[in-house]
């Protein structure tokens, strides 16, 4: 399985622009679908004789978006969507937020945690202390697209591509040519978050799923949680934290978009969705992309905010002004259970 990582939007907003979304996104390809993806792709960009240079987002009109979404509706892939509304927080509340969000990776650390492990959540404080607001706002979006994409993943593949879920691999868009120290703090964030996570909602299988390939993933995670905790193994070890290191396949790969189709795809997927909620793009060109969505309750897409009296981001109501983009995913969006599945009674 190959999940590429993009972003579209603002993440600060100095000017004070109201309703102003901005969104961070996965676009999870099976292996097995991949090439077929990439040359239908390939023959999509020759007929827009846009040149040889690599092609972005934000720079295409409604018909090529659209034709780019109906490529992928006929495979097996997977969008998911963090969105936040930027026009809710000042670049004061995000950097309170921020120091609460670091100073409560380590207030709580148990005393018999390993020096080690105790190190590593040191650095990690440190790295979000030191991370810009905007780059601190992407990785908690990315801190909730990721367990919420793996558990979908993993219900949608096993009922379908079970072979798919053996393997992980995410690639990250990288702004630079080198992966910078902010890009590295970003991607060492988000293991402990979801580790954290895995373990206070663990991963659920479904009882018709195939998972013999997912099976040999399964140990991993009961031998890091003795490591950092230096407790004996319990039997709740035993699915909770089911390999969060290795559904994330030791974690992030930095690649430079320009030669990678997939970091391509959903750049314009990306874009589409981010000028749809800010309006700057109309429905012949997005309409479609819920059917590259799961369909959930209440919509497919989720809201985040930052609540200052927390240091964990929440999910946020929807807001009247993109209610519409919200119907039209919601309408589209696919089911995670095959229809042939579901028990009619």
């Amino acid at each position: 399985m190959n999940i590429y990582i993009d972003e579209s939007g603002i993440f600060s907003n100095p000017a004070n622009q109201a309703n102003y979304a901005s969104c961070v996104a996965a676009l999870a390809i099976p292996s097995s679908q991949r090439s077929d993806i990439t040359k239908g792709f390939r023959r999509i960009k020759s007929s827009w004789k846009l040149g040889s240079g690599e092609i972005k987002g934000s720079k295409l009109g409604e018909a090529q978006i659209s034709e780019v979404i109906q490529l992928l509706k006929r495979y097996e892939v997977i969008f998911d969507l963090v969105v936040m509304d930027l026009g809710l927080l000042s670049d004061a509340e995000i950097t309170d937020f921020k120091l609460k969000s670091a100073d409560g990776i380590t207030v709580n650390m148990p005393p018999h945690f390993r020096p080690e492990v105790v190190a590593q959540y040191t650095e990690l404080r440190q790295a979000f202390l030191e991370m810009p607001n905007v780059l601190f706002v992407q990785a908690m979006m990315l801190n909730l697209l990721v367990p919420h994409l793996v558990q979908n993943m993993l219900t949608y593949y096993a009922l379908r591509l079970p072979k798919e879920i053996g393997k992980f691999r995410w690639v990250v868009d990288a702004k630079d040519k080198s992966v910078t120290k902010n890009e590295k703090a970003w991607s060492t964030a988000i293991y402990p978050y979801i580790y954290t996570h895995s373990r206070e909602k663990p991963l659920y299988f479904v009882e018709t799923g195939d998972y013999s390939h997912f099976e040999k993933n399964m140990d991993l995670d009961k031998a890091l949680a003795r490591f950092i905790s230096g407790s004996p193994e319990t039997d709740s070890d035993k699915y909770g934290t089911c390999s969060v290191a290795k559904i994330l396949g030791g974690g992030f790969e930095f690649q430079d978009s320009k030669t990678n189709y997939g970091l391509q795809l959903v750049d314009i997927l990306v874009n589409a969705a981010q000028r749809a909620f800010n309006g700057k793009l109309q429905i012949s060109g997005w309409g479609e992309l819920g059917a590259l969505m799961i369909a959930e309750n209440p919509q497919p897409v989720r809201f985040i905010t930052f609540r200052i009296d927390s240091n964990e981001p929440d999910f946020s109501p929807i807001e009247n002004h993109f209610k519409d983009v919200i119907i039209q995913l919601k309408h589209r969006a696919k089911p995670l259970v095959p229809i042939r599945l579901i028990d009619p009674h």
